[in-house]
């Protein structure tokens, strides 16, 4: 199964401050990449299924 993305070292690491200096699509961008990755293909946390999301 994969691992949640909040157990991410790049989720762990990023600090608040970080963020505050962050444009807002730059934020958007960065908890976009985090959550689901830069692949097509996404890892559910929830039930481990492998596929295709895409972004609206």
């Amino acid at each position: 199964m994969s691992l949640h993305f909040l157990l991410k070292a790049e989720a762990r690491t990023l600090s608040l401050v970080q963020v505050l200096g962050m444009s807002d699509d730059d934020a958007f961008t960065l908890f976009r990449r985090v959550r689901w990755g830069d692949g097509d293909e996404v890892v559910c946390p929830h039930c481990g299924l492998v596929h295709r999301h895409y972004f609206r």
